[in-house]
């Protein structure tokens, strides 16, 4: 008994040792729960699965500066893996599931003090902070200079997530001239077309599916939902249309003669009791509506990273081979030799998965 509580208790310290580092050598960025910036960071995610999770403090960085600083004292502690401290990382924080940009007892890092805007001499390419909001920055910023872009399409979404995948006007990864990327080593890179393009080439990562008829679904499983009587229960279909013909090769597909059309299934609910309840009555949704578009000959496997679920793999779904997934990973070994953004950060989708 006596030796389990001892294991514990400095399991869970050693996130509060490295806030504490943090704190001494980058004051004013640390903040910890009761802190007003804390609670403002959870308050602030799209799903309550999401504020519901208690960081052991909130980094908040306001520069490439800081979060390369962050990484270097971070990468110090790399050698004993057991006492590594595990962080996540959010820019808008709209994902839906829990520990997509949140984690208990490690680190947030909060991008949403990054939020500069510039233009290029001639105002065709903007560069926005990791931490920007298109809703609240971004768009008013471009329309103030008579220009726009392929964004986010609702309130508190954030440039961070939003550009490695999201899609209207083509996928916003493929709108992207450049990416600045700091390494697990805390290294700052430009990473664009011509310089380290490998980098580049990842961040350009999103997902999608097909969809025929539909409904008959709904009506078949909406009946399960309702007599479990879930208050709140409610479900969603947004209903997208991707114009493949633009071309989105990034992402392994390839332009089409056939436009697709991308489906989003949204449930919401109000009580944390029925997560799981919600959360298998969501997966079997999804499975049956694969099962009525492959027997259709319609479904496209392609999953849309930023609306996928917890339970799904949309880097595996960008081709059949899995060359692009391949092709990825070698580059997380190139530029993430220790593997610290796939085992260090659990948020997300994983390669090696």
């Amino acid at each position: 008994m006596v030796t389990i509580a001892v294991s514990v208790e400095l399991t869970n310290n050693v996130p509060t040792t490295m806030c504490k580092r943090i704190k001494s050598r980058l004051p004013g960025r640390i903040s910890y729960p009761g802190d007003p910036v804390y609670t403002n960071s959870l308050s602030s995610y799209y799903s309550e699965q999401e504020r519901e999770l208690d960081p052991s403090c909130v980094f908040t960085p306001t520069s490439t500066a800081d979060v390369s600083r962050f990484l270097k004292l971070m990468a110090k502690d790399y050698d004993d893996r057991s006492s590594v401290t595990r962080f996540a990382v959010r820019s808008g924080g709209h994902q839906y599931f829990a520990g997509a940009a949140n984690i208990d007892g490690g680190i947030t890092i909060d991008m949403r003090g990054m939020r500069d805007l510039t233009f290029n001499h001639d105002f065709t390419v903007a560069s926005i902070g990791g931490g920007a909001i298109w809703s609240e920055d971004v768009y008013p910023y471009l329309v103030a200079h008579n220009r726009t872009a392929a964004g986010a399409r609702l309130p508190g979404i954030g440039i961070g997530g939003f550009v490695t995948g999201g899609r209207r006007n083509g996928f916003a990864c493929d709108n992207v001239v450049g990416y600045e990327v700091v390494l697990a080593s805390g290294e700052v890179v430009k990473a664009t077309a011509s310089s380290a393009a490998e980098i580049n080439y990842s961040f350009k990562n999103s997902v999608a599916a097909v969809y025929s008829e539909l409904f008959q679904i709904y009506n078949d499983t909406l009946p399960e939902l309702m007599n479990k009587n879930i208050p709140g229960a409610g479900v969603q279909w947004l209903i997208q249309p991707q114009a493949v013909t633009n071309g989105t090769n990034s992402l392994g597909l390839a332009p089409n003669v056939t436009d697709l059309v991308s489906v989003d299934i949204v449930v919401g609910w109000n009580n944390t009791a029925d997560d799981d309840f919600m959360s298998a009555f969501l997966n079997t949704l999804t499975d049956k509506h694969v099962e009525v578009l492959t027997k259709r000959g319609v479904h496209i496997p392609f999953i849309h990273l930023n609306y996928a679920g917890k339970s799904q793999d949309p880097i595996g779904s960008y081709d059949h081979d899995g060359d692009i997934k391949k092709h990825f990973q070698a580059i997380s070994k190139k530029y993430d030799p220790n593997g610290v953004f796939q085992t260090k950060v659990p948020g997300g989708f994983k390669l090696f998965t």
